[in-house]
């Protein structure tokens, strides 16, 4: 029999005495925690080797979870090893037999040995990896008719999301808790004024609410009310029948921004600072626009290396080409995690997430890296690469995974209408990339409008660009827009050059603010032998 002033480890059985301070241990590897010198025909996990002593440093390395976690992370962990030591059919079995968000758990908080074993299993047999869904209990104090209609609204989230996560849609587990919260203080004040059911609420007590609140109203607190208002599809977007007149104006949207300046020296400080694992996260939110909690999940089959031998990154649905001090990064952490890594499959390396090993969990790294200016670096990173050229709306949501609601608000931040300016030939390029319909390959151009502007101060932007074409011959030409002119090279209506000479592959370009500083630069590359405009087109690109 243990005595109350002792405990168990939750792997081993091996008995623990309180410390000094009166502290119970959990598990024998846990820091200030002694074992009784008692006689035990077992080994503690923690002096073993192979699957135990991994079993043994993840519950270290996880030591401050929360207590029900922590058991449930113990228990799955000694279920492991127990089936594990049987055989690998039962080792098989156990882990199929387990929900898909146990699996996910397992994976989650696993180290790179015991993440290799899962990883293989769950390739064999397809088997699916689900975060759970973080719920929240509904007070059991309230009136019976706002029980019921809390209830409905919680199972309404729960359809949602698991509609959502099968469309391959992401949601975080927080969810249905972060919208069902403020549903749930609104009905606390309602019942605490007396009533019972939503058909006595009028519009008065929901200001009242909000004057006691001192905020304004919320948009999860506004689709609870239409919901509660026998409106069950609250996330459905009302469109307004007025006509706005010619002298209404309309109101620019307020984001807070960083300059370009400010985010390259935040992350030169996280450089010096803080690990390469933690300046690859504020890269990718940064420069890419990434959200936190999207970098920290990346998976290792998303990050590798093409024919041309560039590195190459799948963020949503479309490849793009990293820097090589970002790829030479990438791989450097692979290696620290999966030493191993490179003789699996893609399917493998799937279920293989480097950051999970380095980080306790996203709002760690963003409250440590970013302090807790994520969402703003990740606007500031959108907003900057609209700047840049890049404005269709379909290569942004495929590219970085931004949704068209966000790229339509930041839309409104310019002084053009970028979406109607994109031209029709861009637009029917990319649906034929999307589609599969392109067999030739084409130079990726950047979308800047009929007319070439500084979407800020409205000054036309000059470039000097360089054309690749056939009989290994590279033009030089200036123009104010660049797609435009290129369009015209590839369909042999541009300067005597590209007529000759098939145009190729787009090498690079540079914007001037003004035209006589373009020229200046274009009659410069011109003289230029063909080993001088090669090494101008890499250093025009290596920032890109």
């Amino acid at each position: 029999m243990i005595d109350k002033a002792m405990g168990s480890c939750v792997l081993c059985n091996q008995i623990l005495c309180k410390t000094k301070r009166g502290l119970m241990g959990t598990h024998c590897s846990k820091a200030k925690i002694s074992k009784r010198n008692i006689k035990s025909d077992e080994i503690c996990w923690a002096d073993s080797h192979g699957l135990k002593k991994s079993c043994s440093d993840v519950l270290k390395k996880n030591s401050r979870l929360h207590s029900p976690k922590f058991i449930k992370l113990g228990e799955l962990l000694k279920s492991l090893v127990e089936k594990s030591g049987k055989s690998e059919a039962s080792l098989e079995k156990f882990l199929i037999d387990l929900s898909d968000h146990e699996r996910h758990f397992l994976m989650q908080y696993a180290n790179s040995e015991i993440e290799f074993l899962l990883a293989e299993i769950f390739n064999k047999y397809n088997l699916v990896v689900k975060q759970d869904l973080i719920d929240l209990k509904i007070p059991e104090d309230l009136p019976d008719d706002f029980i019921l209609l809390l209830e409905s609204y919680k199972n309404f989230f729960i359809r949602r999301y698991n509609i959502l996560t099968n469309k391959n849609h992401y949601r975080t587990p927080r969810y249905m808790r972060r919208n069902l919260t403020r549903s749930i203080s609104l009905i606390r004040y309602l019942s605490s004024i007396g009533m019972t059911d939503w058909y006595q609420v009028k519009d008065k007590h929901i200001v009242s609410y909000l004057e006691s609140t001192g905020k304004n109203l919320h948009i999860d607190l506004k689709r609870f009310i239409n919901y509660a208002n026998n409106d069950r599809k609250p996330f459905k977007k009302t469109r307004l029948n007025k006509k706005r007149s010619g002298s209404a104006l309309k109101s620019s949207v307020k984001v807070k921004t960083y300059t370009e300046s400010t985010i390259d020296s935040f992350l030169e400080e996280i450089y010096t600072k803080h690990s390469r694992a933690e300046y690859l996260i504020a890269w990718l939110v940064c420069k890419l626009g990434l959200t936190v909690e999207f970098s920290y999940n990346l998976n290792m089959s998303q990050i590798t290396v093409n024919k041309e031998n560039k590195y190459i990154f799948k963020p949503c649905q479309v490849w793009l080409i990293l820097p090589k001090n970002i790829g030479d990064l990438f791989y450097e952490i692979f290696d620290q995690t999966y030493p191993d890594w490179r003789s699996y499959d893609e399917e493998k390396l799937f279920f293989l997430k480097p950051f999970h090993s380095l980080f306790i969990n996203a709002s760690r790294a963003s409250e440590v890296i970013l302090r807790g200016k994520a969402r703003e670096l990740r606007t500031t990173a959108i907003i900057n690469l609209m700047k840049s050229g890049f404005l269709d709306r379909v290569t942004l949501h495929q590219s970085i995974g931004v949704s068209m609601p966000t790229i339509t608000k930041y839309e409104n931040i310019f002084s053009v209408d970028l979406h109607s300016t994109i031209q029709p030939h861009i637009i029917k390029g990319r649906n034929k990339v999307i589609q599969g319909e392109v067999n030739e390959s084409k130079p990726l151009i950047k979308e800047v409008g009929k007319r070439n502007i500084d979407i800020i101060s409205e000054k036309v932007i000059w470039y000097v660009y360089l054309l690749e074409c056939e009989n290994n011959k590279i033009y030089t030409g200036v123009t104010p827009d660049i797609n435009n002119r290129i369009f015209l090279h590839y369909e042999g209506k541009g300067a005597l050059m590209t007529k000759l000479n098939k145009p190729k592959a787009l090498l690079a370009y540079k914007a001037f603010s003004s035209k006589s500083d373009a020229l200046s630069m274009e009659k410069q590359v011109k003289k230029m032998p063909k080993i001088g405009k090669l090494l101008l087109v890499k250093e025009w690109n290596k920032n890109l």
